[in-house]
């Protein structure tokens, strides 16, 4: 027969060892780096922890939530998260997967996004967007857990802080180190809190394999890495990382965070913080208003200029990216046609309504010509043009490019990490002329600071750049003509008046 034991020595024993509801309750499965975060918050009031990518974060944070609220009688235990999906779909999918799992049945009543034992004794979670949701919340034993941390609003962090004010309450702040400035930064660098890094190298697949530090990874091969044993599966594996060096480079803000574990080093002269971008890697849209969005859909086309640069297409539908997308190592113009024309039809877009914005500079006149002679939309944007704001850009690269750092700022796109969109967007820098026009620094010079060409960043611009030439009417748009259409001026243009609610017209 089973061993039965009091409620109160029950949870004396798992104060005295919280392990213990892991292993001989939950029957959880759990690592050294998890083991450290539970004991932690259970002996200290403020615990941090920045993390790389896949270590498990809301795995953990969600069983430290069901120990907690199992050790002490009458406690509380409050989740967030930037947004209500990660609380509802991530975080609190893995509290009712344990409850699930568990080993012992925990009894009480599981709903989506709230667990009641009793009337004075839960654990909910509750999005971040709204700082009264915080409010209420009182016992003598309570829990505090705000997941990916970076992306909680300062002032839903300052009312969380508000609730510390007794002996018995706890809080836990974990996730990628993403945002350089607010709390979870800052917490980083605070005697109040105990502070717990765990970097890829730091995690099991990497120790078991002797994979000590970045050399290590480094000197091993796609084929060995392939091949390599995995004692966590679902874990960052080693093979990710080397892809992640690859792909993003080793010195670049986003290796920096999701693999190092390392707050971003960026310059003041960068364009769009790596919290932002994560932040549009996150965007959620409202499905109702989206049903009645203006038509704006384009396709941005950044034309290769040298061997070893990429063209790129990316499509937009207003501020969202498809994940959809094209791209290849040279500069056939026929083939990137070939590549636009397959793109623009999967993604169901109209030759009546939709665009193209191709990168006219040099050899992109090609790709503008073919198409405009296929009865597209184009929009040829050749970057040594003026800006519309003449006083404040030196050219129309500068304002394309700010427009979009506006949008990233107010969190109105949504992007996906496909290929090197993260590391482009994440190297874009931006510097002032003595005139104090702004602009943006030249593909040349980065390629001489050893950071590849932006292409994808800029075939992202393109796009986004033609979603929003029509805004919320008329709107004057100069467009390049065929030699066909225009007689012998190649580089003429003519004006066109489209309606965003209506037929647009011809680029």
């Amino acid at each position: 027969m089973p061993l039965k034991i009091s409620l109160e020595k029950f949870q004396e024993t798992i104060q005295q060892d919280p392990i213990y509801f892991f292993d001989s309750v939950l029957g959880c499965s759990h690592w050294s780096a998890q083991d450290e975060i539970l004991r932690s918050v259970f002996k200290n009031q403020r615990t941090t922890v920045k993390s790389c990518h896949g270590t498990g974060k809301s795995y953990s944070a969600a069983r430290i939530a069901h120990a907690f609220l199992f050790a002490y009688k009458n406690s509380i235990v409050v989740t967030t998260a930037p947004t209500f999906r990660q609380v509802e779909n991530i975080l609190w999918r893995e509290m009712r997967q344990a409850a699930s799992q568990s080993k012992m049945k925990l009894g009480g009543n599981m709903l989506k996004t709230k667990f009641e034992i009793d009337d004075k004794w839960y654990a909910i979670g509750i999005s971040s967007d709204k700082d009264d949701n915080f409010q209420g919340f009182h016992a003598e034993h309570l829990l505090v857990i705000a997941d990916e941390a970076a992306g909680v609003p300062e002032t839903t962090m300052q009312v969380i802080e508000a609730l510390m004010t007794s002996a018995g309450t706890r809080q836990l702040l974990i996730g990628n180190p993403t945002n350089t400035n607010g709390t979870f930064c800052a917490s980083h660098k605070s005697d109040l809190y105990t502070k717990i890094s765990i970097s890829c190298f730091d995690t099991p697949n990497f120790t078991k394999n002797g994979i000590k530090d970045l050399t290590d990874l480094l000197k091993l091969t796609r084929p060995e890495l392939e091949a390599m044993p995995l004692v966590y599966p679902e874990l960052v594996t080693p093979l990710w990382a080397w892809e992640r060096a690859e792909s993003w480079g080793i010195d670049s803000p986003m290796f920096q965070s999701r693999v190092l574990a390392e707050f971003p080093e960026e310059g003041d002269d960068t364009l769009i913080k790596l919290s932002h971008i994560e932040r549009a890697l996150q965007k959620e849209w409202d499905e109702e208003q989206w049903k009645f969005r203006p038509q704006r859909k384009a396709i941005g086309i950044d034309v290769a200029r040298k061997g070893s640069d990429s063209t790129v297409g990316i499509a937009f539908d207003n501020g969202k990216m498809f994940e959809k997308m094209f791209s290849y190592v040279g500069k056939d113009t026929m083939k990137t046609v070939g590549h636009a024309v397959a793109l623009f039809n999967d993604l169901g877009f109209s030759k009546e309504f939709d665009t193209f914005v191709v990168d006219d500079t040099g050899v992109g006149g090609g790709v503008t010509d073919r198409l405009l002679e296929l009865g597209y939309n184009v929009l040829p944007v050749n970057n040594a043009e003026s800006a519309s704001d003449k006083e404040k850009f030196r050219d129309i690269k500068a304002e394309i490019f700010w427009n979009l750092r506006q949008a990233f700022l107010e969190g109105s796109i949504s992007i996906h990490d496909i290929s090197r969109i993260i590391q482009d967007l994440s190297s874009i820098r931006y510097d002032y002329m003595s005139s104090g026009k702004l602009f943006i620094v030249s593909k040349k010079d980065m390629k001489r600071e050893g950071l590849p060409s932006p292409d994808f960043a800029d075939a992202l611009a393109l796009a986004f750049y033609g979603t929003q030439m029509i805004d919320g009417g008329d709107a004057v748009i100069e467009t390049k003509k065929t030699k066909k259409e225009e007689g012998d001026d190649e580089n003429s243009t003519g004006t066109i008046v489209g309606d965003i609610f209506g037929k647009r017209g011809k680029f």
